[in-house]
């Protein structure tokens, strides 16, 4: 649930504004986490929530970085038309 009222405080903040783009909200998600660690020493619920928050980044870049190292080493990568593969193995006209 505060990863909700998060998201929305964010939108709703960027769009106050006046950055109601991508970058923007962005933006302002870092900085109401950054005031939700620093209130987090005071608060022990907002503590978690951004300890929560800093596991999930994580694991989103661990998975991100996983899947793009698994595509960089697969076969079917140079597939394309230009590749060695194809101009060895694909008849010609």
């Amino acid at each position: 649930m505060l990863f909700v009222i998060h998201l929305l405080a964010s939108a709703g903040l960027a769009w106050s504004l006046g950055a109601g783009h991508l970058g923007g909200g962005l933006l302002a998600f870092a900085l109401l986490y950054l005031i939700a660690r620093l209130l987090g020493l005071a608060v022990q619920r907002l503590g978690r929530y951004a300890r929560s928050l800093e596991h999930g980044v994580s694991f989103c870049l661990w998975f991100i970085a996983q899947v793009f190292s698994r595509l960089t080493t697969s076969p079917f990568w140079s597939l394309h038309a230009g590749s060695t593969w194809s101009r060895q193995c694909l008849p010609t006209r």
